[in-house]
């Protein structure tokens, strides 16, 4: 039987090696002038790559109504794709990338001085951000994926690497089981033509795939864990753009912690901006619920996903969970 640690190093992780040797190779030169000295009046830039999306609401919502602005932030958004490629562009396109968590642990376990900024999108029981919806019917358990097509939309994300790892608890050979690359908007298609048997989605696609009368398996990110809510998403920065811009990223997070308020006190308008970002229909959105945030980031909100790398022996040469985290 070939190893689940094997099975994975042969997917996105070679990926992901190529993006940590190009961001170690980043000259800090390129990214945004120091702000551990600057006025309260002064504008600090900020270049941030993101994703468009629920998860990434915040952002979007704190560019469209000024509020980074109010925060003294000169504020540069690049849309990028999510997955290691985008790691690329850290330290040089953007100085901050919203991302998963894993893709920051698997840098920094491969070399890269990196650091966790803030929290993003937030996933609960009532409300999963990663979850498994199979068009097979034979699939009703995890063990159940073994020999199926199960198609995910990154590679190296955490519910890839937990929904493998629950399937092998329960019997299944990961080896076994084909994980195609299907994005978002082409997942529930290819669920309703069999060409795939199952896939694990995001918000507001789990609404589509609901509506569509696909089976819920559940989300690995939670069962595996064994919690009730965990950090779906998450920001980083370079470690040295970290060490020198505190203020910088203490504005950031501060405009992000409004924007965060202001979409849950105005609901109905802030899935008006998701169905305006995503074109999906209206309908969908405004009758689902909206994603919860969580902007203030601590280690002990990731300590629940080592429940799974400590027994994959994943992440063997990480630094300690605090080293990881912007000062500011």
């Amino acid at each position: 039987m070939i190893s689940f640690k094997r099975v994975r190093a042969a997917g996105g992780v070679a990926a992901l090696a190529l993006a940590v040797t190009a961001l170690v190779g980043c000259s800090s030169s390129e990214a945004a002038p120091p702000s551990d000295e600057v006025g309260a009046d002064e504008v600090l830039p900020i270049r941030v790559g993101y994703s468009q999306g629920p998860s990434t609401l915040p952002i979007i919502i704190a560019e469209k109504n000024g509020i980074f602005a109010d925060h003294g932030l000169d504020f540069t958004g690049t849309i990028v794709t999510p997955g290691p490629t985008a790691m690329q562009g850290l330290g040089k396109q953007y100085d901050v990338l919203q991302t998963s968590t894993q893709a920051v642990f698997e840098a920094a376990d491969q070399g890269l001085d990196i650091a966790f900024v803030t929290g993003m999108g937030n996933s609960t029981t009532e409300l999963p951000a990663f979850p498994v919806y199979v068009g097979d019917a034979s699939i009703s358990t995890w063990g159940d994926l073994g020999g199926k097509v199960f198609g995910v939309p990154s590679l190296t994300g955490f519910a890839t690497t937990t929904a493998l790892f629950l399937a092998e608890k329960e019997g299944a050979d990961p080896a076994s089981i084909e994980t195609p690359v299907v994005p978002w908007d082409t997942q529930a298609d290819q669920l309703a033509a069999g060409q795939v048997d199952a896939v694990w989605t995001v918000i507001p696609y789990s609404f589509l795939m609901n509506s569509k009368g696909f089976t819920l398996l559940g989300d690995p990110t939670l069962q595996a864990t064994g919690v009730d809510e965990l950090v779906a998403s998450v920001t980083a920065a370079p470690g040295d753009f970290a060490e020198k811009n505190p203020e910088t990223l203490s504005r950031f997070k501060a405009a992000l912690e409004e924007a965060a308020q202001w979409v849950a006190d105005n609901e109905d308008e802030a899935k008006q901006v998701v169905v305006d970002v995503l074109g999906l229909p209206e309908q969908l959105i405004m009758s689902n619920p909206m994603q919860s945030y969580k902007i203030d980031l601590a280690p002990a909100d990731l300590e629940p996903m080592f429940v799974v790398y400590d027994q994959l022996d994943m992440l063997q040469d990480l630094p300690e969970l605090d080293e990881l985290f912007a000062k500011f």
